[in-house]
């Protein structure tokens, strides 16, 4: 959902305490330099209550950092918790429902970059 991507990237770029670091769709450039953030859609189910039509997704922003401590990368993660976590995001054609945390990881990769997985459930209803 083309609509949902742009909510969250023009989100992102208009907070100051996230703009500062890259935020890519589905993957980062093989040259992109840590920290960056990758958010996803991971899931989408559509839903039908009655006469409405909605739109069950989870999207996932991994937060990723090369320091040795994992202090950026849980930086980042609070950051994005701040302003994410219930976050009514005007979507075009779409009116917001819920946008809720549902799961969170922390990782070390196996090249030993800080990986840290937020997970959100967004619901929003077709207009």
């Amino acid at each position: 959902m083309k609509a949902i991507n742009k909510a969250i990237k023009d989100k992102w770029d208009a907070e100051a305490s996230l703009n500062i670091y890259p935020l890519y769709f589905d993957a980062a450039p093989q040259e992109a330099a840590m920290p960056y953030v990758v958010y996803q859609k991971i899931t989408g189910i559509p839903e039908f209550t009655f006469n409405t039509e909605m739109q069950d997704d989870r999207y996932q922003f991994s937060a990723f950092s090369s320091k040795n401590s994992a202090e950026e990368v849980l930086t980042m993660y609070e950051a994005i918790i701040a302003i994410f976590d219930d976050v009514v995001l005007p979507i075009v054609g779409y009116t917001p429902v819920l946008f809720e945390r549902a799961n969170e990881v922390p990782d070390k990769t196996p090249e030993e970059a800080w990986q840290y997985n937020i997970e959100y459930r967004v619901l929003n209803s077709k207009n």
